[in-house]
């Protein structure tokens, strides 16, 4: 296992252990973000614009996108392109995420073998980059609610959302990763699912659209955390069972995927 690095000693029981892997790893958030950014910085070297072209890409994809489609669906464009560009942005920090999850502590094998950190670690790492990468798209966002959206922004439900999403996204990521790296199937499974979740989505439409159909998108857990995230930006507030629904998933998830880290967590290192 390698030496462990300072203040990552784990007691032995199970449960306290797994409980100390993940607060150990939450401890070290300042040191994570500061990795997580110099990743995203290096990416981007000997770049004129660095970093700010993911936010120009995500600017170029929202425009045209909302442009173009506002025409097919014969909607009123300047709605259109702020629900859309949103609902894009939300919908890509989201998959991606959940996409790199089920490869996460098959890629940091080498780490996991020399060196003695937190397993929660790696989970944490992942959500940092993608949390950067959303937060430079964020910019688009500001700008898109201010030239085309003509409400008023509820903050305060945004905040709530941006929370029960990110602790969702949390334990899925745990899950997947802990699934992916037992069996390698489940990588391939999430990204060919990924597209058929994204028409179920509504990100190009708002489930009232459907109609009495709108139960195809309710089944996918995914539009509840795009909703309570994206309509409170837009001036809407979310139904109350929309909340309901995330905070039920938040709670059973985490028992869930933490039960399966605490069960497993010892013997994660011979399955990467």
């Amino acid at each position: 296992m390698g030496a462990p690095m300072p203040g990552f000693d784990l007691p032995a029981p199970i449960w306290r252990s797994a409980l100390a892997d993940v607060l150990a790893a939450f401890q070290a958030w300042p040191r994570i973000l500061y990795l997580a950014w110099g990743d995203t910085v290096a990416r981007y070297r000997r770049s004129l614009l660095g970093p700010l072209w993911m936010t120009l890409g995500a600017a170029a994809g929202g425009l045209g996108l909302g442009t173009m489609w506002s025409y097919l669906f014969h909607v009123d464009r300047e709605n259109f392109i702020a629900t859309i560009t949103v609902g894009l942005l939300v919908w890509q920090f989201i998959a991606a995420i959940l996409v790199e999850s089920p490869t996460l502590f098959v890629s940091q094998a080498t780490l996991m073998r020399n060196l003695r950190i937190p397993v929660f670690y790696h989970v944490l790492a992942l959500m940092a980059r993608q949390l950067i990468t959303f937060l430079h798209n964020s910019v688009v966002i500001v700008f898109v609610l201010w030239a085309w959206s003509s409400h008023s922004t509820h903050l305060l439900l945004s905040l709530l959302g941006a929370l029960l999403v990110l602790g969702n996204l949390l334990w899925m990521s745990l899950l997947l990763a802990l699934l992916g790296a037992r069996l390698r199937d489940v990588g391939p499974l999430v990204q060919n699912l990924m597209p058929l979740l994204f028409f179920l989505t509504p990100i190009m439409f708002k489930p009232q659209a459907l109609a009495t159909h709108q139960w195809m998108v309710w089944w996918n857990p995914l539009s509840y955390m795009v909703c309570i995230l994206r309509d409170p930006l837009l001036g809407e507030v979310p139904a109350a069972f929309e909340y309901e629904v995330t905070v039920l998933a938040l709670v059973l998830g985490w028992a869930l995927s933490f039960s399966l880290f605490a069960w497993r967590r010892a013997r994660l290192i011979y399955w990467v």
